[in-house]
């Protein structure tokens, strides 16, 4: 069973000159919602409001597989990983952040002209390492994939 960490109106920007994608994907600042799921599909998943405390990010162990799709699609859209050398996260003390190096993927054609007209609804974590006590998130551990949606 995986957890699903999704919060909306996020930062994410498209610096042409740096050739780069930056992607704040979670902040201490903005509620978050937070569910269970047995899969990436959205159709499948129901939410509740937390918050995040400041220290949410302190035990987060890296991945070596940590992959970012789109519009929680693993099959065909994937933006960027480790694995594949384009992806850099960025912790900071209530900001967990990506830096995405832009390759010449399709997708990431399509994926640069949604950041532009500012399609990004939201972006969600899939982690299967949280604790959390009435309606405060704690502690992430481990973060296995990242969903950025534009629906």
């Amino acid at each position: 069973m995986l957890t699903t960490i999704k919060q909306s109106d996020n930062n994410v920007k498209y610096n042409k000159q740096k050739n780069r994608i930056t992607v704040q994907a979670l902040t201490t600042d903005k509620p978050v919602e937070m569910g269970t799921t047995q899969t990436v599909d959205p159709n499948y998943q129901t939410f509740k409001t937390y918050e995040l405390d400041n220290n949410v990010f302190q035990a987060l162990k890296d991945n070596d597989n940590l992959c970012v799709m789109l519009d929680n699609n693993k099959d065909s859209n994937i933006l960027a990983s480790i694995h594949r050398g384009n992806l850099t996260v960025v912790v900071n003390k209530g900001l967990y952040g990506l830096s995405i190096e832009v390759d010449d993927k399709p997708i990431m054609q399509e994926f640069i002209k949604l950041v532009q007209q500012n399609k990004v609804k939201s972006v969600q974590i899939y982690t299967d390492e949280v604790t959390s006590m009435n309606k405060l998130i704690e502690k992430i551990g481990k973060i296995k994939a990242i969903s950025i949606n534009t629906r």
